[in-house]
């Protein structure tokens, strides 16, 4: 998460209009929620990275994502951040 922070302040001082923060390692729910906490840019996020961590911790297999799971995730996430 370090990383992805340092990146974060970077893209800020150089001018940067938005962020996409596209973390899929770790916990990507954690690593987003830190990087718009510790910076002044809107940040994108891609929720399919979440809905394959979720699946995966749940089931362990990436396989078996609902894809109703996507769409209520989505939403989640359109809403919550």
């Amino acid at each position: 998460m370090k990383t992805q922070l340092e990146m974060a302040r970077i893209v800020e001082a150089q001018g940067a209009d938005t962020l996409m923060e596209v973390s899929a390692a770790d916990d990507p729910g954690v690593i987003r929620r830190a990087v718009i906490q510790n910076t002044n840019l809107p940040v994108g996020n891609v929720p399919l990275y979440q809905a394959f961590d979720d699946t995966i911790r749940k089931t362990g297999y990436s396989s078996r994502l609902d894809p109703e799971y996507l769409f209520d995730l989505t939403a989640v996430l359109i809403f919550r951040i």
